[in-house]
C-alpha cells in the first residue's frame, strides 16, 4: 500500500505528539517521586525540656511533640503513624500536637482536616502556634516533625514518622520512636522529615496543592 505524502505526515506528527507526551509523563512521575521523598529541613532541637515554655512535661511518660501545618496534606500520614504509636503505649507517652497558625489566621484557616485528625487521638492535647514561636523553640521546621523526650526531660529523638510525603506504611522514624518508648538504648536519635515548611502560610509543594486549593477556598487569612 502507498501512502500519499499527507498521509505520511500526519502520521509522523501522531507519533511524534505521542512521544513528547510520554516523555513528559515519565518525567512528570520521574519528578513527584523525587519530590515525594525529598526531606524537608529539621532544625536542631534543646538537649533537655525547654524551661519557661507553656506545655507541661510529663515526668512518669515520655513527651513527644508533633509540630503540624494545618494544610499540608502529607502531614495526615503522619498524624495516623502517630495515632498507631500512641495506640500501643498509651501509657507510656503524653502527646502534644502544635498546630501553626500564621498572623491573621481565621478560625476556619486552622479548623482542617489535619485539625480534626489530631483530636481524634486519645489523650493528645492540641494547641494552636501563633507565627509558629513553639516550633523554633525545638527547632522544628518541617510539618510533621516529631520530637520526644524521656521522663526526665532528656531528649531521645527527632525527625519523622514516614518514609515520605504522605507515605503511610512501615518507617524508620516510626520505629526508632516505639524503640525508645520500649527502652531500646541503641534506637536511632534523628530521621529525616517529610512535610511542607512549617511556617509557610500557604504550603505550594506539589503532594498539597489539590488540598491546599480547597482549604484555601474555605478561608484564606486576607
Amino acid at each position: 500500500m502507498r501512502w500519499d505524502t499527507a498521509t505520511f505526515r500526519s502520521r509522523r506528527s501522531t507519533a511524534l505528539v505521542c512521544g513528547v507526551w510520554g516523555a513528559v509523563t515519565i518525567a512528570g512521575l520521574l519528578l513527584l517521586t523525587i519530590f515525594a521523598h525529598e526531606a524537608g529541613p529539621a532544625g536542631s532541637p534543646p538537649p533537655t525540656w525547654r524551661n519557661g515554655t507553656e506545655l507541661p512535661n510529663a515526668s512518669r511518660r515520655f513527651t513527644l511533640l508533633m509540630f503540624v501545618h494545618p494544610r499540608c496534606s502529607c502531614t495526615r500520614a503522619s498524624l495516623e503513624q502517630l495515632a498507631r504509636i500512641q495506640a500501643r503505649h498509651p501509657e507510656r507517652l503524653q502527646i502534644h500536637l502544635i498546630i501553626y497558625a500564621p498572623e491573621h489566621s481565621t478560625v476556619d484557616w486552622t479548623r482542617t482536616h489535619q485539625w480534626d485528625m489530631a483530636h481524634r487521638i486519645p489523650g493528645a492535647a492540641v494547641s494552636l502556634d501563633p507565627l509558629g514561636t513553639t516550633a523554633r523553640r525545638y527547632g522544628a521546621e518541617t510539618s510533621g516533625h516529631v520530637v520526644l523526650y524521656d521522663k526526665g526531660g532528656r531528649f531521645c529523638f527527632a525527625g519523622g514518622l514516614t518514609a515520605g510525603r504522605g507515605h503511610d506504611g512501615d518507617s524508620q522514624g516510626a520505629d526508632a520512636v516505639l524503640a525508645h518508648l520500649q527502652g531500646q538504648k541503641r534506637a536511632p536519635a534523628r530521621t529525616p522529615v517529610f512535610g511542607c515548611l512549617l511556617h509557610a502560610r500557604v504550603p505550594r509543594d506539589a503532594d498539597c496543592v489539590e488540598s491546599c486549593a480547597l482549604e484555601v477556598s474555605a478561608g484564606d487569612p486576607p
